[in-house]
């Protein structure tokens, strides 16, 4: 697998219709492609597998699939380098539709614009929305809530979390 994608021109077909129908900030195709590719070259194999397979589902879903001021793709995503870094984005709030966070092999994409509501999926596995922070919690308690629940996660069978028994 390369981090440029596959070399026929109908696998940017889409992107050129993202482009060209959706609100990008930029000023060409070209720069726009040119920034996938970017970011797509910052990425290790697993972790650009990863993405495209959070992509497919992202855009399987039927509230990200709607995402286009940006549109959903792989500019969608920060990938985090520690837990810390991942509980700052995600409960800073107010995020746009499809903005999607990714820690390790977990990975957070919002379904609300504005909102925070967040699919979740480890692996390949889309497995529940999850609400970061309550009105009735502080941030401590709330990134407290985040750190335990990412360890069930982690420690989770695919059945448990398909089940939501985690």
């Amino acid at each position: 697998m390369t981090n440029q994608g596959p070399g026929d021109a109908d696998h940017w077909k889409s992107y050129e219709r993202q482009y060209r129908t959706t609100c990008t900030n930029f000023d060409s195709f070209t720069e726009f492609r040119q920034a996938i590719l970017d970011f797509r070259a910052q990425l290790t194999a697993d972790q650009l597998g990863l993405v495209r397979e959070w992509i497919a589902i992202g855009r399987a879903n039927p509230w990200i699939a709607k995402a286009c001021d940006p549109p959903f793709n792989e500019l969608s995503f920060g990938i985090c380098q520690d837990f810390r870094e991942l509980a700052e984005r995600l409960l800073h709030g107010n995020w746009c539709l499809g903005q999607a966070f990714a820690l390790e092999n977990l990975c957070f994409i919002n379904q609300i614009d504005g909102g925070d509501e967040w699919l979740t999926i480890r692996g390949a596995i889309p497995f529940e929305a999850i609400t970061m922070q309550s009105y009735n919690e502080t941030i401590e308690q709330a990134e407290e809530r985040l750190r335990e629940t990412i360890e069930r996660i982690r420690r989770a069978s695919d059945e448990q979390l398909r089940g939501l028994n985690y």
